[in-house]
C-alpha cells in the first residue's frame, strides 16, 4: 500500500494534468449550477440585478464566444511559454530540474485557470444554443464568465512574472534547496543526542554470517527503487521466521531478475516470499526524493557541473550550489541516521537494510563538483570554506573522517596551472580544517554507550 500511494503521489504532484483536471471539473459544475440559478431565480426579486450584467440570449452568446476564443488563444500562449521554459531549463540547468518546474503549483493553477474558463464558457454556449427566447436570461452565468476572464488576465501577468523569476539560476537553486531541506526533515527527523557518541561504530551490528545457507529474492521487473516498506518486510520476516538482508536502497536502479535481497534460511526463500518482498519494494520509471536525499542533492550537483562546463563557465552558479549543499550537510550532521538493523518485538534481528550514511551524502554532494572544478579557484576555495564551516559541527567520528577525506582529495586536486599561485593559501586552509577535525571529542566507549542506553 505504501509503495502504491508513493507512485500515485508522485504522478499527481509532478504532472500538469491533475490540478487543471480538478479545476475543469469545478468549472463544469459551476456552469450547470449558474444555469440553474438563472432559470429559477429572478435577480430583480432578490435585489442583485444591479450587480449583474444585463443581456439577452444573443448578446450572451456573442460575449461568451468572444471570451472563449480569447481565453483559448491565451492558453495556447501560456502552454508555449511553458514548453520554452522547460526547454531552457533542460538545456542550461539540467533535465532533472524539469520535475521541480512541473511540480510548481503556480504553473499548474495557471494552466488550470485558462482551461477551466474556456470549458465554462463552452458549456454555457452549448446550453444557450438550445435555449428559447424568453425562457431565461443568463445574467449570473455571463457575469461569472466575465469575472473569470478578468481573473485570467491577472493570472497571465502573474504567470509571466513568475516564469521570468523562476528561470533565474538563483531562484531554481533556492527552490531545489528548499525541497532538499524538506526531504531531510522527512527522512532524518530526529536530532542527534548532545553527546558525541558513534552508536553505529560503538556497538557491533548484527551479522548473519553464522546462519544457514542463504537464498535470493529477485526483482520482478526493472526500475528505480522509490521507497521501501520496512514495516512490511519485518512483519514478513517475523511471520515466516526469516532474516532478510536488502541489497538495494531508495534511488538504486535494478534490472529484472537481479538480486534485491538475501534471505536466510535458503529453504524458506519461496516464490511467495519473493513476491511479498517485491511488493514491499516500490519500483518506478524514475527516481523520487521521498526516501532518497541523494536524488535532490543530485539536482544541485547537476546545476553546478553544468555551470562549470566550458560552454557555460559560470563559477558563481556553482558556488551558490556549494553553499546550499553545505547548508543541507550541516543539518545532516545534527541528525540521527537510521540503523540498518530492524528487530521484531522479541528483539530478534529480522531485516538488514542499506541506509545512506553522512559520508555517502557528502560524496554525492562534492565528488562531481570537485572533479569538474579543477583549476577553478573560486569554486575550490568555496568548497574548502564549506568544509571549514562543517568541521565544528561534527559529532560522530565517521562524519569527521568523511570530511577529512574530502579535504585531502581537494588538496590532491590542486595541480591546475591556475592554482599554483594560490596553492600555499589553499594548503594552509586545508591544514586548518584538518586540525579542527582532529580536535573533535573522542568517541565514547562501549561502556559509556551501554550506560547511556540503560
Amino acid at each position: 500500500m505504501k509503495t502504491s500511494l508513493g507512485d500515485i503521489r508522485e504522478a499527481v504532484g509532478s504532472g500538469f494534468w491533475f490540478v487543471p483536471g480538478l479545476m475543469m471539473l469545478g468549472a463544469a459544475g459551476a456552469a450547470y449550477l449558474l444555469v440553474w440559478v438563472d432559470e429559477t431565480i429572478d435577480p430583480q426579486r432578490v435585489g442583485l440585478f444591479g450587480y449583474l450584467i444585463a443581456t439577452d440570449l444573443d448578446g450572451a452568446r456573442v460575449l461568451l464566444s468572444s471570451i472563449a476564443s480569447s481565453i483559448i488563444s491565451v492558453a495556447g500562449v501560456v502552454f508555449s511559454i511553458t514548453v520554452v521554459v522547460l526547454s531552457v531549463a533542460s538545456g542550461q540547468l539540467g533535465p532533472r530540474l524539469l520535475r521541480s518546474f512541473m511540480r510548481l503549483r503556480t504553473t499548474q493553477y495557471s494552466l488550470g485557470a485558462f482551461t477551466a474558463t474556456f470549458l465554462f464558457c463552452l458549456l454555457l454556449l452549448v446550453r444557450l444554443q438550445v435555449a428559447e427566447e424568453g425562457g431565461f436570461t443568463p445574467h449570473a452565468s455571463v457575469s461569472f464568465a466575465v469575472l473569470l476572464a478578468i481573473a485570467c488576465l491577472c493570472i497571465l501577468v502573474f504567470y509571466i512574472h513568475h516564469v521570468a523569476l523562476y528561470i533565474q539560476a538563483d531562484t531554481v537553486i533556492r527552490s531545489v534547496a528548499s525541497e532538499l531541506e524538506d526531504t531531510i526533515e522527512s527522512i532524518y527527523p530526529d536530532p542527534l543526542d548532545e553527546y558525541p557518541v558513534d552508536l553505529a561504530a560503538a556497538i557491533e551490528p548484527d551479522s548473519p554470517s553464522d546462519s544457514p545457507p542463504s537464498g535470493a529474492a529477485t526483482a520482478a521487473h526493472e526500475g528505480y527503487v522509490q521507497c521501501i516498506d520496512t514495516r512490511a518486510l519485518v512483519d514478513l520476516a517475523t511471520s515466516e521466521d526469516l532474516l532478510i538482508s536488502l541489497r538495494v536502497r531508495p534511488g538504486a536502479f535494478v534490472i529484472q531478475d537481479a538480486r534485491i535481497a538475501t534471505v536466510w534460511p535458503a529453504e524458506r526463500a519461496t516464490d511467495a516470499v519473493n513476491a511479498k518482498i517485491n511488493e514491499a519494494i516500490g519500483l518506478g520509471e524514475r527516481a523520487t526524493p521521498d526516501e532518497d536525499a541523494e536524488f535532490v542533492i543530485g539536482q544541485l550537483v547537476e546545476v553546478a557541473v553544468r555551470a562549470l562546463s566550458p560552454g557555460i563557465n559560470d563559477p558563481f552558479t556553482a558556488m551558490a550550489c556549494v553553499d546550499r549543499l553545505a547548508s543541507a550537510l550541516g543539518k545532516l550532521l545534527g541528525r540521527k541516521f537510521p540503523s540498518p538493523n530492524h528487530h521484531d518485538e522479541d528483539q530478534r534481528l529480522r531485516l538488514v537494510t542499506m541506509p545512506a550514511s553522512f559520508g555517502d551524502l557528502l560524496d554525492a554532494s562534492f565528488d562531481e563538483i570537485r572533479r569538474n572544478a579543477r583549476g577553478t579557484v573560486p569554486v575550490v576555495r568555496r568548497m574548502l570554506g564549506s568544509l571549514a564551516l562543517l568541521a565544528p559541527l561534527v559529532r560522530r567520528q565517521e562524519d569527521g573522517r568523511a570530511l577529512a577525506r574530502h579535504v585531502h582529495e581537494i588538496r590532491d586536486s590542486l595541480d591546475g596551472a591556475s592554482l599554483k599561485r594560490e596553492r600555499d593559501t589553499l594548503d594552509a586552509q586545508c591544514e586548518r580544517i584538518l586540525a579542527e577535525l582532529e580536535d573533535r571529542p573522542p568517541r565514547a566507549t562501549r561502556q559509556a554507550v551501554d550506560a547511556r542506553s540503560a
